[in-house]
C-alpha cells in the first residue's frame, strides 16, 4: 500500500464521488476503489 498527498479540494471531490457511488447501488467503496473506477473510466475514453 502507498500513500499519496492530495489537496483538500481534491479530497472533498473524491469524498463526494465515493458517497455518490455508494448511493447509486448501496455498495460501500474504499478510496482506492473510487480511484480505480476513475482510472477505468478514463481508459475507456
Amino acid at each position: 500500500m502507498k500513500s499519496i498527498k492530495i489537496e483538500d479540494d481534491v479530497y472533498i471531490e473524491l469524498l463526494k464521488l465515493k458517497a455518490s457511488l455508494t448511493a447509486k447501488n448501496g455498495k460501500a467503496r474504499t478510496f482506492s476503489q473510487v480511484v480505480k473506477e476513475l482510472l477505468e473510466s478514463y481508459k475507456k475514453k
